[in-house]
């Protein structure tokens, strides 16, 4: 198993967007892209986000990096 940690950094009062779009990708990208779902943290402060991803190995995560790609698409 391979796990992708992300920090987000957002713009205030931009939280209600932003995790409309990281579930939005999120989804897409368990079903096209193999991988085994993520989760999405706050912090002490209301614009840093932390969040993972599971992944069955890097080599799976590293083929979703075209997000770009039509089947990413909704």
């Amino acid at each position: 198993m391979f796990i992708a940690v992300y920090k987000f950094e957002i713009k205030e009062d931009t939280e209600a967007s932003f995790c409309s779009a990281w579930l939005d990708v999120t989804k897409a990208i368990y079903k096209n892209g193999g991988s085994f779902g993520s989760r999405l943290h706050t912090s002490d402060n209301p614009n840093i986000f932390v969040g993972y991803a599971q992944w069955p190995s890097r080599e799976q995560w590293e083929k979703i990096s075209d997000f770009t790609n039509e089947s990413y698409q909704q």
